[in-house]
């Protein structure tokens, strides 16, 4: 990729700034000179600097997208690590966080590290990267190399772990260790059922085929909680889908327990209606479930029980997503459309405002995980993205950065767009198109 000069200083001009770490939330400019946030103020003046009009639009700290299946190594048809870190840049991520399942899974240093060494190589939007809880969900991974090779975390992402033990036994090494544990909460006795394959309810009756209970993931949930507070791990609950789920993971933090928990566009967004003509790109795990559901799901956002909203990013071949709806992968992409989906469902019809949903993806994410969350604040690494919150825009997968065309998205209308980014001080994307 082209390097492009972190000498350039640029002035964003009369830019909403929303910023969680310094407070900031109003008009004003932005300063950056050799890469960093030099100055923020009104009307600030600089020579020789490149002018970037933000009027009318949204100034905000890099966003961070911590759930996200990049599949390279193994499966590069779908997904490589250039076309998902373009993907995120195309969506105002500045950096993102890639799930284990890979082939070979990154279950040892060796992934991690090519990984890694390859996303700097890349230069588009940051990786961080997280290692296997298990190897092959039968004994605990080795997480101190894992830790050592880079990872900042640890997940099965994709399955939980069904033995109770050796769950207790890897968040006691992950508590020894002080590496967060991401948990994919459901009962496999409950999910793997054949054909059992999206919500348990009037859709999945209407079509003849078995469903998901809620119980499932709160069970999950249930004993994710009670396994973290026994051991001390700090626990994070990925996209939660049920009320129950919602309300295990409120309860817990109320006890000051180390729990956290995720939300996705999807899952706060759309229904199991969407299911409806065995629309594949509906279908993932946990399932889409019912408004009463989403309802509970955005209630957790605003007040906080969810402190993350990410996406879940799950890239799939198109001919796969052609298959019979019971034997389709699992899984919607989500890189290019998540902030206009935070901001058509939760901001427009005021469920948060637009400084809690920055900071659920920006300072939630980086908290969990226990980096320092991008700031634009004086002395602060650019980490910077402009958003046109007004731009209307259908979703067309056809024009994604993403090899994957699997969205649950497609075809609906969402409002807003990135149009600038900056990365380590870096300009990657200019008036929306990545340099």
């Amino acid at each position: 990729m082209t390097q492009f000069n972190t000498m350039v200083s640029y002035l964003i001009t009369n830019g909403h700034v929303i910023d969680p770490v310094s407070g900031y939330n109003g008009k004003m400019d932005v300063l950056i000179e050799n890469g960093v946030i030099a100055k923020v103020g009104n009307e600030l003046k600089k020579t020789r600097a490149q002018i970037i009009s933000a009027k009318g639009k949204i100034v905000t700290p890099g966003l961070f997208d911590m759930h996200v299946h990049l599949r390279e190594p193994g499966r590069e048809d779908k997904e490589t690590l250039e076309t998902g870190l373009r993907a995120a840049l195309r969506g105002g991520v500045t950096s993102v966080l890639s799930m284990p399942n890979t082939v070979p899974s990154a279950d040892n240093q060796t992934v991690i590290r090519f990984q890694l060494s390859k996303a700097r190589e890349l230069n588009f939007a940051r990786l961080f990267a997280a290692g296997k809880i298990t190897k092959n969900g039968e004994k605990i991974s080795e997480m101190w190399e894992l830790k050592n090779a880079g990872a900042v975390a640890i997940t099965d992402d994709g399955e939980d772990v069904d033995d109770a033990a050796l769950l207790l036994h890897c968040m006691e090494w992950a508590h020894t260790f002080d590496i967060p544990l991401l948990i994919h909460a459901e009962i496999p006795s409950l999910t793997r059922e054949e054909d059992a394959v999206m919500h348990e309810g009037k859709i999945s009756q209407l079509l003849g085929i078995s469903g998901q209970p809620r119980a499932a993931e709160v069970l999950a949930i249930e004993r994710s909680i009670l396994l973290a507070e026994e051991s001390g791990a700090k626990v994070h609950i990925a996209h939660v889908s049920t009320a129950g789920g919602v309300e295990a993971i409120r309860r817990a933090r109320s006890a000051s327990l180390p729990v956290s928990g995720e939300a996705t566009p999807h899952h706060f967004a759309l229904t199991h209606e969407e299911c409806l003509g065995w629309n594949t790109n509906a279908k993932m795990y946990p399932p889409l479930r019912e408004e009463v559901d989403c309802k509970a799901v955005r209630a957790g956002i605003a007040d906080g029980t969810l402190s993350v909203i990410a996406t879940d990013h799950a890239p799939h071949l198109v001919s796969e997503k052609y298959l019979p709806f019971q034997i389709a992968p699992v899984g919607t992409v989500g890189l290019e459309t998540l902030f206009a989906a935070v901001n058509t469902y939760l901001v427009r019809p005021r469920i948060v405002t637009m400084a809690t949903a920055i900071e659920r993806l920006t300072v939630g994410p980086a908290l969990v995980l226990g980096l320092p969350p991008a700031s634009i604040s004086e002395g602060a690494i650019a980490d910077v993205s402009i958003f046109d919150t007004n731009t209307e825009w259908v979703v067309d997968p056809s024009k994604f950065e993403s090899k994957g065309r699997n969205t649950a998205f497609e075809g609906k209308t969402l409002f807003g767009r990135a149009t600038h980014v900056f990365v380590d001080g870096i300009l990657k994307v200019a008036d929306g198109i990545i340099l």
